[in-house]
């Protein structure tokens, strides 16, 4: 089976949560497994390839897909079934409460693949619900980083771990007085592109752990870390924020403490708190290093 099919898409996107619904959630990973993960992808991956929506329940196909497809997937959505489509990429849209999973095989479904994947469809959404749940409960809405809960969890396992670890915690400097000024909308559009900054960085962890504060793991040592806090600085300084709208300058401060041998998670996060402390004592916009 694991031949015949490659996953396309599924909606909602998320991990489920351990020890929330663990059948449903057991369920959903024999799926994904025995339809090979390894290739899950999007049909946007071909040039070739058109999208098409239908309420919440999506449909892939490369150019013979057409606006016919469409009405079947929303009638098929509606009646609460599955729906195979078949063409040169034939498609299939097995229908959740909180979406649709989205196969593709080279050749047709067979009807007992469709009604296989149509029973699975209510522990598949149990299952989605619950990792979207969890991925709403540990997620940052304005930013979409992971928040301070979740930071905790992953800081506690890389504590654990072995080999170099550092904390950088970088702060927004006077936020509130560039909302007073430019106003909260522009604020929250500069915040959040800020996260995306960070977002994108070679970092092991990232996480928006305050109102405007915001943690990162590196697997370096002080010196590196400081480097790299440094130039993040730099880059955040000569940066023109929510710049289609009213452009706004920030600057941050940041404070770096690297892992001692046998020090706990909670001392880590308070040194590098403290270190965070110390730029703002200093006149902010730099770096400071913990003792």
């Amino acid at each position: 089976m694991a031949d015949l099919f490659r996953i396309v898409d599924a909606r909602p996107v998320g991990t489920p949560a351990a020890g929330a619904g663990d059948a449903a959630s057991a369920v959903l990973l024999a799926l994904l497994s025995t339809l090979d993960p390894a290739r899950l992808e999007t049909a946007l991956s071909s040039a070739l390839r058109r999208e098409f929506r239908a309420d919440r329940c999506s449909l892939h196909g490369d150019e013979s897909t057409s606006e016919v497809h469409v009405q079947m997937v929303r009638e098929a959505r509606a009646r609460g079934e599955a729906l195979s489509v078949e063409g040169v990429c034939p498609g299939l849209c097995v229908p959740l409460s909180g979406g649709a999973l989205i196969l593709e095989r080279t050749d047709a479904f067979s009807r007992p693949e469709l009604a296989l994947l149509a029973s699975l469809a209510p522990q598949i959404s149990l299952a989605l619900r619950n990792a979207r749940q969890f991925e709403k409960a540990t997620t940052d809405a304005l930013t979409g980083l992971p928040n301070r809960q979740r930071f905790v969890t992953e800081l506690e396992e890389a504590v654990a771990a072995e080999g170099p670890l550092t904390l950088l915690l970088a702060d927004v400097d006077h936020l509130k007085d560039k909302n007073d000024v430019y106003g909260r909308p522009v604020g929250d559009r500069a915040l959040s592109e800020f996260g995306d900054l960070l977002r994108h960085l070679p970092v092991q962890a990232v996480a928006r752990s305050g109102d405007d504060e915001f943690a990162l793991l590196l697997g370096v040592d002080a010196a590196r870390a400081r480097d790299f806090a440094e130039d993040l600085r730099k880059s955040v300084n000569d940066r023109v924020f929510d710049e289609p709208h009213e452009g706004i300058h920030l600057t941050v401060s940041a404070g770096v403490a690297e892992r001692r041998p046998g020090e706990m998670p909670s001392g880590l996060f308070a040194r590098a708190a403290e270190a965070l402390a110390t730029s703002k004592r200093d006149g902010r916009n730099r770096v400071s290093v913990a003792r």
